[in-house]
């Protein structure tokens, strides 16, 4: 449900990116605040320097426990507009931070509303936070799917998350910390570093010597805008081409889109899940645990051989499982069932699809 939720994000943003185009000339630059109803609110900055501009990046910040968007935009506006970049910052609905409210609900409302009024570059909107905001940057990005290009925390707390929303974008971050920071000190930044790499995140990070929870030098927005705007998403495939999600693995351009189903032996069922580990012909999956790799498919260019696409599986589990492999480009598709109990057989299928040009 959280992912669908994310998703709503970006098609918010497209759907209205048509009466945004048109209302951005009006847009004032400088600070702005959002009223959501309910109390519920956000500041938005535009750079004079991105006036005019069709989409510029966009940064969304997220303020740490006890404080509000008012505390950083001092601190935050002169490198929106050195850089170019419009921030929107949220208010979290708790007094403790972001976390414990509807602050998905707030942020999805905060993006609707500025792309009313000022369209933003789809492939370069960014997050970012400190403290607890931080912490639910972190969470966000990694767990949500298709909506962010690269996420920057600061001082983060520990949070858990459970997989990655989008295996096949692995999510460039940037953790900074004071080395004086108790969130450092405590142990939270090991966990972070520990659990981003697993993840297969692109990790940099800053250790700031002498500097506790707060009381960042300019340069460390400097350095961590940079690094934000240094990242962009890769350009959406066509309609019609597989689009990668958590259970989908494109294959060969987004040609061919692989799904697998599984069956244990007490009847329960579920999508296999896509790991990072894929390549253009390959990819793997995971049933139960990202730490559990159950299968591996390759999609073979047999076409100068024998006209045909070839299709290779090899599963270690005596778990039942259902593989797909679609063509969408020739609308054609193929399964292959293993039965629960049965050791997995391995397919060499060099007959699979004779979908070729």
């Amino acid at each position: 449900m959280k992912n669908v939720r994310h998703l709503s994000i970006l098609l918010l943003l497209v759907l209205f990116a048509g009466p945004a185009a048109r209302a951005a000339e009006a847009a004032d630059p400088g600070w702005r605040r959002i009223e959501l109803g309910g109390g519920r609110y956000a500041l938005r900055y535009l750079p004079f320097s991105a006036a005019g501009e069709p989409a510029p990046p966009l940064v969304v910040f997220l303020h740490g426990s006890g404080s509000s968007p008012d505390a950083w935009k001092t601190i935050l506006a002169p490198h929106a507009e050195e850089q170019g970049v419009v921030l929107l910052m949220p208010h979290a609905v708790s007094n403790i931070g972001f976390g414990p409210g509807d602050d998905l609900g707030t942020l999805e409302d905060s993006l609707a509303a500025l792309a009313l009024e000022i369209p933003t570059d789809p492939l370069r909107r960014y997050l970012s936070g400190f403290s607890s905001g931080g912490a639910f940057a972190l969470y966000l990005a990694h767990e949500s799917a298709g909506d962010w290009a690269a996420v920057l925390a600061l001082g983060s707390p520990y949070r858990i998350v459970l997989r990655s929303g989008e295996p096949g974008y692995p999510m460039p971050t940037r953790l900074v910390y004071g080395d004086q920071d108790p969130n450092f000190t405590g142990g939270s930044y090991d966990a972070w570093r520990e659990q981003l790499l697993r993840l297969g995140a692109p990790l940099e990070e800053s250790i700031l010597a002498g500097v506790g929870h707060g009381g960042y030098p300019a340069s460390t927005f400097t350095g961590g805008f940079a690094f934000l705007l240094g990242k962009s998403r890769p350009v959406p495939p066509s309609p019609g081409l597989c689009v990668p999600n958590g259970t989908t693995l494109c294959l060969h351009g987004g040609r061919f889109a692989v799904t697998v189903t599984w069956t244990d032996f007490a009847g329960e069922s579920g999508p296999g899940r896509v790991t990072p580990a894929q390549s253009r012909e390959a990819g793997l999956f995971y049933f139960f645990s990202p730490d559990n790799w159950e299968l591996q498919v390759k999609v073979l260019d047999g076409c100068g051989i024998n006209q045909r696409f070839w299709v290779y599986a090899a599963a270690s589990t005596n778990v039942g499982y259902t593989l797909l492999v679609r063509d969408l480009e020739a609308e054609r598709e193929i399964a292959y069932q293993n039965p629960v109990g049965r050791v997995a057989v391995t397919v060499t299928d060099i007959g699979a699809l004779a979908t070729c040009p």
